[in-house]
């Protein structure tokens, strides 16, 4: 492996109790599985529907003014693939990085779609002894190509974790150090190479420790990808008083030990490598869901921006035409774990009274907001330029909208005012959310507006399906007509 242990203190330049022994910490180079689960879901999905494509249009639907039940059979079969595979687990992290036999159960899945829409061609019309040789042996080519797609990318895939690539990277916390070492050692030897302890150190407040601001520095520079938190029974009151702390952090904490449940009394019972755990914090959408999601975004912001083309370049001229300065506003936003990027706008306030730093919120009857920027901002329109920052995959079409950098409520950073608020920072900003189609947009200006913008996003974050972005974006449709909360 491409590894190299370092001295957090030398190679990271983080801060550590004076007098302690330098903690460990692994340089790896970092890559995303993430891109790797959508990858395979996009070509997996698109092979399916064209199962349908290919069996019926070369047999019995060649006639053009067909189209319409030839689209319908496409997207049923993507529906079916979808079912079947998040039924086996074809797309789960565990499934792919631990288990075993994934090229199997695509073959069984493809197999199955496959008899089933071959049993609909026979019945949508006959079928001669001659033509049905050409038709199996396109099915039966379909099915192999996704089984040699499929073993194809998992042995790109295992090359990749051999290099040191996409690996889990915990921090492990325990009630003294040689338990964490022991911990680390175990979770390394039972993950197939999938999971790669970045460091292990005793829980802050026991002997020896680290201090928490040395682990919250960690986590916020993106060093770690969760905290595992074990053997904490003689550790009991150190655990009590980092929890809080942790829970205000974007990351994922999970206890090991089989009593984690008596400690976390919403814990989601799951495994690391063969070790139980409970999640303390729910980590959101993984894995399936989560490259579905980004197949799901990149499909609708391709859509959308080729169906609004003309409107975009029609709103670009009519803000060039208003007022002088750029068309497109940029500012630096908040997005997932507290990553930085730039939110691209048109620009809706007069160019010489932009707010980049967002020191001021923008408020009803605002004296900044241009007039063609009035009407941009109570349709949304303006927020049309950030189709562009979902492909780039700094956000996704629904989840919790990003606030600016220097956003202050009350005179104060949000996560003062509400120490839940890093929570919302758990997935991907969004161009729309369950808070705005819920009332709750706007400016957050007092404690009580952040609080129910910070309970909404929560909420959406721990019951989010695709069925409930799909509700969210009709209710943002119908909203775009009227919504007296838009200003």
């Amino acid at each position: 492996m491409l590894l190299h242990r370092l001295p957090l203190d030398q190679s990271e330049h983080c801060s550590r109790p004076s007098g302690m022994a330098p903690y460990q910490f692994d340089t790896l180079p970092r890559l995303s599985l993430r891109p790797w689960i959508a990858a395979i879901v996009s070509v997996e999905v698109l092979t399916a529907a064209m199962l349908p494509l290919l069996i019926f249009n070369l047999s019995v639907l060649s006639v053009p003014h067909d189209i319409g039940p030839l689209l319908a059979a496409a997207a049923a079969a993507a529906a079916v693939w979808l079912l079947a595979a998040h039924q086996q687990g074809l797309y789960e992290r565990s499934r792919i990085v631990f288990g075993r036999g994934t090229v199997v159960s695509a073959l069984m899945t493809a197999a199955i779609l496959v008899g089933i829409v071959l049993l609909l061609a026979f019945a949508a019309s006959p079928v001669t002894a001659a033509s049905r040789l050409p038709l199996m042996a396109r099915a039966g080519g379909v099915v192999a190509w996704v089984v040699v797609v499929r073993a194809a990318w998992q042995a790109c895939l295992r090359m990749v974790l051999r290099r040191g690539y996409c690996l889990d990277r915990p921090l492990v916390l325990a009630g003294s150090a040689e338990a964490a070492r022991g911990v680390a050692a175990a979770l390394e030897s039972t993950s197939n190479g999938a999971i790669r302890v970045a460091a292990s150190a005793p829980i802050p407040g026991t002997h020896d420790s680290p201090s928490f601001a040395w682990v919250e520095e960690v986590v916020r520079r993106n060093l770690v990808d969760r905290v595992i938190i074990a053997d904490f029974e003689h550790a009991s009151d150190a655990c009590g008083a980092i929890m809080p702390w942790l829970m205000r952090l974007a990351i994922d904490v999970a206890l090991v030990p089989d009593s984690a449940a008596l400690y976390a009394p919403q814990a989601r019972v799951s495994r690391i490598g063969t070790a139980a755990n409970g999640f303390v914090t729910d980590p959101g959408p993984r894995s399936f869901a989560e490259a579905a999601k980004r197949v799901a975004d990149v499909t609708v912001a391709l859509t959308a921006l080729l169906l609004t083309a003309p409107a975009l370049l029609a709103i670009g001229l009519a803000i060039r035409l208003d007022s002088p300065g750029p068309v497109i506003f940029r500012q630096q936003r908040v997005g997932r774990n507290g990553t930085i990027f730039r939110m691209w706008k048109f620009r809706t306030m007069y160019a010489d009274m932009t707010d980049e730093a967002a020191v001021q919120q923008t408020c009803r009857d605002d004296p900044r907001v241009t007039r063609v920027g009035r009407v941009l901002r109570r349709s949304s329109l303006d927020e049309l330029p950030q189709l562009i920052n979902v492909l780039l995959g700094e956000m996704s079409i629904v989840g919790p909208r990003p606030h600016a950098l220097g956003m202050t409520v009350a005179g104060l950073p949000p996560h003062v005012v509400v120490g839940e608020y890093t929570q919302r920072q758990r997935v991907k900003p969004g161009i729309t959310g369950w808070a705005q189609v819920n009332g709750s947009r706007g400016a957050v200006d007092t404690e009580q507006k952040l609080r129910r913008r910070v309970e909404l996003d929560c909420e959406y974050i721990e019951t989010w399906s695709l069925g409930m972005d799909a509700w969210i974006m009709l209710r943002t449709a119908a909203l775009l007509a009227y919504d007296r909360h838009a200003y």
